[in-house]
């Protein structure tokens, strides 16, 4: 994350992603050892919020469980037995404007 500082104090934040497909808000994550699947967003914070069609708003893993031991923080997941292949999200982050993304799974 690129901080920037006005001459007038106001902060401005950018996302600068590291891999190329990390340019992208979302994606699906399976986590194959526990069997559970995730929507990662990139830039996530505790203050994001992810809501799905027909679902409506996706848990935020609890980092401090012991199941979510080695997983990112900013993981959001899905319902447990969720078949469907194409997915519409809301994505709510905290300092920009929301996000409707569709996400193949």
């Amino acid at each position: 994350r690129l901080l920037q500082v006005d001459d007038a104090g106001k902060i401005t934040s950018q996302y600068i992603a590291f891999q190329h497909e990390q340019n992208r808000v979302a994606e699906r994550l399976n986590h194959t050892p526990s069997g559970r699947q995730f929507i990662n967003v990139h830039d996530g914070s505790s203050k994001t919020q992810v809501t799905m069609a027909q679902v409506g708003p996706l848990p935020l893993i609890d980092p401090f469980q012991e199941s979510s031991i080695g997983l990112s923080s900013h993981l959001f997941e899905l319902p447990v037995g969720h078949k469907t292949e194409r997915v519409s999200l809301e994505i709510l982050m905290d300092d920009i404007a929301s996000t409707r993304i569709e996400l193949s799974l």
